[in-house]
């Protein structure tokens, strides 16, 4: 409940009573990435850059292959000034996305652990190149 209100608050532009719904619906599920990307990007909005780079990152030890972490990240150290941290995000997000979408376009017909190998290199790798740790 605390979520969806946050979310319509947000959508009202209500950013104060956003941020405490997000926040109460994170400390009742700690490892929601969805809930951490959604306060890091009210944080922003209200020039809290530091808190919303931590919860991307935090969001991201969690799923490396969220492009909403991605692009939260991004965001946030575009505002901080970083902007080579800023390009790799916002490039990871992107490489993400493009991952997310061959695998929407070309399902497996079924789940093996095969699938499972190349999904992770996927994420992981760039062509022969190791983008995430």
């Amino acid at each position: 409940a605390h979520y969806i209100l946050a979310g319509v608050l947000a959508k009202q532009r209500e950013a104060v009573p956003a941020v405490a719904h997000y926040r109460e619906a994170l400390r009742l599920q700690s490892f929601n990435v969805r809930y951490m990307v959604n306060l890091a990007v009210a944080l922003a909005g209200q020039g809290e850059h530091a808190e919303a780079r931590d919860l991307a990152r935090r969001a991201l030890e969690i799923d490396r292959a969220s492009d909403e972490a991605w692009t939260a990240l991004g965001t946030a150290a575009l505002a901080l000034g970083d902007t080579a941290a800023a390009v790799e995000a916002y490039g990871e997000a992107a490489r993400q996305m493009a991952a997310a979408y061959r695998h929407y376009r070309e399902p497996p017909h079924r789940l093996d652990w095969d699938f499972v190998v190349e999904r992770q290199k996927a994420i992981h790798y760039d062509g022969g190149k190791q983008v995430i740790r």
